[in-house]
């Protein structure tokens, strides 16, 4: 994708926002307008701009997601370096699993990797808030789960890494990742063999270039 053409995707996203916030002042003396009545039920959640965000230097940046479908529960995840280059990729299939266990196995696996790799003072992050409320709180879960947020601590501990929740369009890169349905598990040590899309969506994120979120 051509510099230009991603210039001209960013100017799309600000005039969205532009023309909903225009939206909502048209209509803010008509209550009974059915353009105000419909702007009323999303009133406080005007859209925003959401992009991945680079790690500081020094430090890299481990993002997860799963994908849960009638087939099962898949995960997937990326580390990047302060640069966006990717160090590693991976994807995993779990079998069927409910999808904070899912999530919580994607996250396992990334922060194994990175063990394997001795990488130290990684930041991850999750777009399940109810994961990373989980492991921060450190609350009791179910069987097994609760012995995977027990590894989960652990790891964090060992690794000197934290955890934070993200947007999902703060996470695209992973959730590309978790859907791929490649049918067995993959590492990728760079990004030369990844999918095209997904390619894609790496050189959008080193770019900054944010997704509307509504």
């Amino acid at each position: 994708m051509s510099a230009e053409r991603i210039i001209g995707q960013v100017g799309n996203l600000i005039e969205q926002l532009g023309d909903a916030q225009k939206l909502g002042r048209a209509f803010r003396g008509d209550g009974d307008c059915v353009w105000a009545k419909g702007r009323q039920v999303v009133a406080g959640r005007r859209p925003s701009l959401v992009a991945w965000v680079k790690p500081p230097t020094q430090y890299l940046k481990l993002n997860t997601n799963a994908s849960v479908t009638s087939a099962g529960a898949f995960g997937g995840g990326v580390v990047r370096s302060s640069e966006g280059k990717v160090i590693f990729a991976f994807y995993k299939e779990f079998g069927e699993v409910s999808v904070v266990h899912a999530e919580a196995l994607a996250l396992l696996a990334g922060l194994n990797y990175c063990q394997e790799r001795h990488f130290t003072g990684v930041r991850a992050e999750s777009d399940s808030d109810t994961l990373v409320r989980m492991i921060s709180s450190g609350a009791l879960a179910n069987w097994p789960l609760c012995n995977v947020l027990r590894k989960l601590r652990c790891l964090l501990a060992n690794l000197g890494a934290t955890v934070s929740h993200v947007y999902r369009e703060a996470n695209m890169v992973a959730d590309a990742m978790a859907s791929a349905q490649l049918g067995h598990e993959v590492v990728y040590n760079g990004e030369e063999a990844m999918p095209r899309r997904i390619k894609a969506l790496l050189r959008l994120d080193r770019l900054a270039v944010p997704y509307v979120r509504h």
